[in-house]
């Protein structure tokens, strides 16, 4: 999995180059781009991340002859969405919703969270900013998979807002797991807003749990994304520039 995991995100990095042309450089270290915290270089994971990216040196997805973007989340809840039902924009065939049974075992998560809590975090985000006061939160559309993709929102204002949207507003503010993915059903009781749902993260592309248990199984790293990406291809490519 760990060689899986380098290709993704040579494939990222190459797909794209520019992407901050502007500020002087092709990609940013958060999440925008792909994260990145630097370990001790005589650190295990360290040492397993140099050692992956060596055997794999060169190697990206690609397709039509171009490098993919190689998206990736750590668990799809039994099944992955398509790209464009998670952020619009136009389709992609490598980026198709694709089945995941391993995920689909995985346990569903519960998260309550104070109305007063829930109305500061959204208020952080000028996007999701109901104003003094939150009343409701209903999705308002789902993709076919079953993740929000519309958020409606009401209070001293009221407002629709992206599914990926209103997660990251929570997550900037109150972390990650406040709100896991946006497979989730949601209702007020009292003075809280109870969320459950199933998955990790934005669900498009690769699956990080669905990807360690087939790696687990014996499936090569070929196989692997092949099964994520449909369509696309593993090949050597010139890194220079």
């Amino acid at each position: 999995m760990r060689r899986v995991q380098a290709v993704l995100c040579r494939t990222y990095a190459l797909a794209n180059i520019g992407r901050h042309a502007a500020e002087g450089f092709d990609l940013c270290a958060t999440t925008h781009c792909q994260l990145f915290r630097r370990l001790p270089p005589e650190s295990l994971s360290a040492r397993l991340a140099q050692q992956a990216a060596a055997d794999t040196v060169g190697l990206a997805i690609v397709f039509n002859g171009q490098p993919i973007q190689a998206l990736f989340h750590a668990n799809c809840g039994g099944r992955t969405s398509t790209a464009d039902a998670v952020w619009g924009g136009r389709p992609q065939p490598y980026l198709t919703s694709v089945a995941d049974p391993t995920c689909g075992t995985s346990p569903a998560w519960r998260s309550t969270i104070d109305r007063e809590r829930l109305r500061q975090a959204l208020h952080a985000n000028e996007n999701t900013d109901t104003g003094s006061r939150l009343d409701r939160v209903v999705v308002a559309a789902r993709d076919p998979v079953g993740r929000a993709t519309a958020v409606a929102l009401s209070g001293a204002r009221s407002r629709t807002v992206p599914g990926e949207t209103f997660r990251a507003a929570i997550s900037v503010s109150l972390g990650a797991r406040a709100l896991r993915s946006t497979w989730f059903l949601v209702r007020r009781e009292g003075d809280e807003f109870v969320f459950e749902g199933r998955g990790s993260g934005h669900g498009a592309g690769l699956c990080q749990a669905g990807a360690i248990a087939r790696a687990r199984q014996g499936q090569p790293e070929e196989a692997i994304l092949a099964y994520y990406f449909p369509g696309t291809q593993l090949l050597k490519m010139a890194l220079a520039r």
